[in-house]
């Protein structure tokens, strides 16, 4: 798209990027790919090692999900702010400006899901910053979380393993937080469901674009397998390992949790989830 460039999740950009050298969705290192390059001249230049850790210690430490009580209160919110290291808004606007530069794009699209870091992103002057609120069933996300990570190209998984009871408190948490920040932040906000996104895939990017700067025509062509898309290689930082996919990929909700979820831990998770269930639109399970 002429308009859009896909980061990955760029709350974790510091430590994938500048201290792991992680791949990028081209299937490059991170430091050797061009793009990554550009970024880092526009950005970084000049900028410490040093600089970077204390970045990317602040931004793991604030985004703990032990620590989505400090977003509750105003007092605590200012008291983050306190802690950020020297220059840390300056920075933060100079990554995402580089990436527009470099990428020649007008929007970023960062898919970071912590709360803390939408909370630090609307205290950037010269971010103007607009919430897509993408939100699953509490059941199929705990089952997700239940399953072993899966690996990158370059054999390492990051993604940590969570039971049922934890990973319906984290849902519970960090969705409650995030509609409570745009909220009291007053930030222009849209919420879809993965579900809609998969059964309705063109109306629902159609929505998202329209409210993401500008109109846009298809996306997604329906076929006899189903809905596909094509991707173009790209170069996000982070996220689910299929950025690395590129080429004609097919649509398809993954429902494995409806019979491999078993009757108690899908009460459990209806159990600790209700309110935000319901909200969404989520039945009970019969």
């Amino acid at each position: 798209d002429p308009h859009y460039h896909s980061g990955g999740e760029l709350a974790r950009v510091w430590r994938l990027w500048m201290l792991g050298d992680r791949l990028c969705s081209c299937g490059v290192p991170l430091s050797r790919c061009p793009f990554w390059k550009a970024v880092e001249q526009r950005a970084l230049a000049g900028a410490s090692s040093r600089v970077v850790e204390q970045l990317d210690r602040y931004l793991s430490t604030s985004s703990r999900a032990q620590s989505l009580h400090r977003l509750t209160l105003l007092s605590s919110r200012k008291r983050l702010l306190l802690g950020a290291p020297p220059g840390f808004t300056e920075t933060l606007r100079n990554l995402y400006r580089a990436l527009a530069e470099t990428a020649e794009r007008e929007v970023i699209v960062d898919s970071s899901k912590t709360p803390a870091y939408l909370y630090l992103l609307a205290q950037v002057p010269g971010i103007e910053l607009r919430v897509i609120h993408l939100v699953r069933d509490p059941r199929a996300v705990a089952h997700s979380w239940g399953r072993s990570p899966v690996p990158g190209p370059d054999g390492r998984a990051i993604m940590p393993r969570w039971g049922p009871g934890k990973a319906s408190l984290l849902w519970l948490g960090v969705n409650a937080m995030a509609n409570r920040l745009v909220r009291e932040i007053a930030l222009p906000y849209t919420r879809i469901r993965y579900e809609d996104l998969v059964h309705d895939t063109d109306r629902v990017l159609m929505k998202i674009k329209a409210f993401g700067w500008g109109a846009a025509g298809p996306l997604a062509s329906s076929t006899s397998a189903g809905i596909q898309v094509t991707l173009n290689p790209g170069h996000m930082c982070s996220g689910n390992p299929m950025r690395f996919q590129h080429g004609t990929v097919h649509i398809r909700e993954d429902v494995a949790w409806r019979s491999e979820m078993s009757a108690r831990d899908r009460c459990l998770v209806e159990t600790l989830s209700f309110p935000l269930l319901l909200r969404y639109g989520y039945g009970l399970a019969r």
